[in-house]
């Protein structure tokens, strides 16, 4: 079979878990000797073509007034221009339907499309090419992709939001189908009244081949340590995770540390470490996820966007930690309150607070938990499962 990604990046260039989650899905077909190939984006002029891992790769130029994973944040006026070209992008239309007529594919999967535009929808339905819609978070009815704004997660379309969506609404019927990489990101496009015509709708998670395994024994005694990884921004809720740290450090047992791993916008990191100085508190940058949940007793995910379906939070159960985690997005799919770990409502002043004593000061719950990781993060570990998914996802898309 022969297989089109649409991707806005492709290895070499990864901006975060999505793109890491494609790659691992078009290995997965060049694994099983199918046909792949990629487009994405670049940042130079010109078409270029290369080959990652037997996947031949197709990089668009920009075609906007920046590449979308620019290092420098761009002016108010140049995102404004930005989203407006990139609602609907007539240039990457031409290349993308000259390089679909050239490659010819059996089907193709449409993923993160920020740079390449849902032109490409169009391009492949101009030449009868069945599309799938992989959600992996919210751009097709927000320019920011998150639904999160002033601090709260939006309840409604915006009316900006809803003018650059226009073309993302009306195209959107000409898709074979929809898949969301949990239920609450396919939920959620539902909800806004997007995708409602596609004709098959599938929620397909995330998988990752982890060598499942408890890597830290648990104890009752010395520090207690909470660990995260993941990007230092806004949405995933870090100053709120380490205002209940501090809080808690006088209401437990036991004496805590705070180990956090990731990277973020230069001044936002710098003012989180001026904010939250203390000796308990370690800001370690990059860390393989297996470093940093040796170190850990429990991984926090606290998201406060309804984060599709992150990463970090099987990973961590795969390595035996227990989540604490927020009732949002898809985390909920994956933590299962009071059993492998414990859920909090991020609008709850004290939710996080309190799960993080109740982890510490409840006799033997810590343990309970310990014991239910590992067994309970398999669904999310197999990749023959997730590629078999997919392989009959196309055969009744193909069938139709």
């Amino acid at each position: 079979m022969k297989i089109l990604f649409l991707n806005c990046f492709y290895w070499p260039d990864l901006a975060g878990g999505a793109e890491r989650s494609v790659k691992r899905l078009a290995d997965l077909h060049v694994k099983a000797g199918h046909e792949v190939s990629v487009l994405t984006t670049h940042a130079g002029p010109g078409i270029k073509q290369d080959d990652v891992d037997g996947a031949r790769i197709y990089r668009l130029p920009p075609n906007n007034v920046y590449w979308a994973k620019q290092a420098d944040q761009p002016s108010s006026w140049k995102r404004m221009m930005w989203h407006g070209l990139d609602s609907y992008n007539m240039l990457s239309f031409q290349q993308a339907r000259k390089l679909m007529q050239d490659i010819r594919p059996d089907v193709i999967s449409s993923q993160n499309l920020p740079g390449l535009s849902v032109s490409a929808w169009s391009a492949a339905h101009s030449l009868g090419i069945p599309v799938i819609q992989v959600l992996r978070d919210y751009y097709t009815i927000c320019p920011r992709t998150t639904m999160y704004r002033d601090g709260h997660n939006c309840e409604t379309i915006c009316q900006s939001c809803s003018v650059f969506r226009l073309p993302h609404a009306r195209l959107s019927g000409r898709l074979s189908a929809v898949v969301g990489c949990s239920k609450a990101v396919l939920d959620k496009h539902l909800q806004f009244g997007m995708y409602t015509d596609v004709p098959i709708q599938r929620v397909i998670y995330n998988a990752e081949a982890i060598q499942a395994k408890a890597t830290r024994q648990t104890s009752e005694e010395g520090p207690f340590t909470f660990g995260y990884i993941g990007s230092l921004t806004e949405v995933k809720g870090i100053p709120q995770m380490l205002r209940a740290f501090q809080q808690a450090q006088s209401q437990t047992r036991r004496p805590l540390r705070m180990v956090v791993a990731g990277s973020g916008p230069e001044s936002y990191v710098r003012q989180l470490k001026s904010d939250f100085s203390s000796p308990d508190i370690e800001f370690i940058g990059h860390s393989a996820p297996e470093a940093l949940f040796l170190r850990s007793d429990a991984t926090i995910v606290a998201s406060v966007w309804d984060d599709p379906l992150p990463g970090v939070t099987f990973q961590a159960l795969a390595h035996g930690v227990p989540v604490i985690g927020t009732q949002r997005g898809g985390i909920p799919e994956m933590v299962s309150d009071a059993n492998n770990g414990l859920l909090y409502n991020p609008d709850q002043a004290d939710g996080l607070l309190q799960a993080m004593i109740r982890v510490v000061n409840e006799p033997g719950l810590h343990t309970r938990l310990a014991a239910n990781t590992v067994p309970s993060a398999a669904p999310f570990l197999s990749e023959e499962r997730l590629f078999s998914d997919y392989m009959s996802l196309y055969g009744e898309v193909l069938r139709r």
